[in-house]
């Protein structure tokens, strides 16, 4: 799905219906961010410098100060995994991160996967929140973005298999956007 049809609107309308009917095997929000999770692998300490594990920690304690609202959540809506079927009528698929998440998730993960700027993102957050009828937190927004950055660092870069060049390139592109989560 390419930036110029997408209609943020329809499709997070279209996403909370298809959330109520695909009725996804919703597993509990941390397990997407356990500390643990982001070092399940012994090369991952090559990978994420100390400071990288430190900003994770720190990260895991403010979102622990919140108290947002939990709702059903895809969590991997890259423009790879929205379908345009028909003008207005999308399909969504890659299921397996979906859970109950607080709600800031749904699009800080998508933030940090996809490259949106700054403009786009406040019409992003703007459109939700007149769709869902709620008002997001920002802070909360962007530590999520940060950890879900981190957790793409370390899982795109333990892949087996994965020549060299382009796990340096991963590198390199996930610690820029740690510096500006914008880029």
């Amino acid at each position: 799905l390419s930036d110029r049809e997408f209609d943020e609107a329809a499709w997070l309308s279209a996403l909370s219906t298809s959330l109520a009917r695909h009725r996804p095997t919703l597993r509990p929000f941390t397990f997407l961010f356990d500390v643990k999770s982001i070092s399940y692998r012994n090369d991952v300490a090559r990978i994420l410098t100390q400071r990288e594990m430190a900003m994770a920690r720190s990260l895991v304690r403010d979102f622990r100060r919140f108290d947002p609202l939990y709702r059903p959540c895809h969590l991997d809506l890259s423009h790879s995994n929205i379908i345009r079927t028909d003008p207005g009528d999308y399909v969504f698929i890659d299921w397996e991160y979906s859970c109950v998440a607080p709600q800031e998730a749904e699009l800080a993960f998508m933030f940090a996967v996809d490259e949106i700027g700054e403009d786009r993102r406040k019409h992003f957050v703007g459109t939700f929140e007149e769709v869902t009828e709620t008002s997001l937190n920002r802070d909360l927004l962007a530590i999520l973005e940060s950890l879900r950055i981190l957790f793409w660092l370390a899982w795109n870069c333990s892949k087996e298999n994965v020549p060299e060049a382009e796990r340096d390139r991963w590198i390199a592109y996930y610690r820029s956007r740690l510096s500006d989560p914008s880029a």
